[in-house]
């Protein structure tokens, strides 16, 4: 089940500057069908009914025979392929800047909202119901190029740095075991016990540091 609303400014002009700016709330949550829970939600998950699922329907709720499934957060951890994508606030920015002496400046800023996860190794709740938020994901992008004529070709002198601000945007973190969840759970140390920068199935649990590009590019 996913949803949500978008909004977005844009200047387009013949001005040296443009810009966007965009803004989307999301709603995104699985559907959970007696003990089991699937990030890959559809539109008959809420109303069909699972065959052999009586023991997991014994709950406490006055309409257990009604629904059989309920709504659960998508929460991070482990796989980020499958997981983590549930991050209710996600904000961008674009400005374009053409300089004096063909200089082009493209500056891309991306943030969203932490992905959620269920806190069970440091809990005391017994249902495994308590959950939190990881900390926010922002990434600076910055390009400058600049066009040079040389024997009647133009070339052009790029630097391009991805991630400016060198941010530590945590994706995922190491769920493996109780000590490797209670070691994000109390510190936010997502690598687990192993201290390791990648998950078992071999993703990486950062984004990319920072990095600069340095090149040329010929039009011909």
């Amino acid at each position: 089940d996913s949803r949500g609303i978008e909004v977005g400014i844009e200047r387009r002009s013949n001005s040296r500057i443009n810009g966007r700016f965009n803004y989307a709330y999301s709603y995104i949550k699985a559907s959970r069908s007696g003990n089991n829970a699937t990030p890959f939600p559809d539109r008959r998950s809420f109303s069909h009914k699972a065959d052999g699922d009586e023991e997991a329907m014994q709950t406490g709720l006055d309409n257990k025979q009604a629904f059989n499934t309920y709504q659960a957060n998508v929460n991070g951890g482990g796989n980020p392929l499958v997981s983590g994508f549930d991050r209710a606030h996600r904000v961008g920015l674009t400005v374009l800047a053409k300089l004096p002496a063909a200089i082009g400046l493209a500056l891309i800023t991306t943030a969203e909202s932490g992905f959620t996860y269920n806190v069970t190794a440091t809990t005391e709740d017994p249902r495994a119901r308590e959950s939190a938020t990881a900390p926010w994901n922002m990434r600076m992008d910055l390009r400058f190029d600049r066009g040079i004529s040389f024997g009647g070709n133009k070339l052009g002198v790029f630097l391009e740095v991805r991630n400016l601000m060198d941010r530590e945007n945590i994706l995922t973190f190491d769920n493996r075991n109780i000590p490797s969840r209670t070691k994000w759970e109390e510190d936010g140390d997502p690598t687990g016990d192993l201290n390791r920068a990648f998950t078992r199935e071999s993703q990486a649990i950062y984004d990319i540091p920072r990095i600069a590009n340095l090149g040329i590019t010929v039009d011909f």
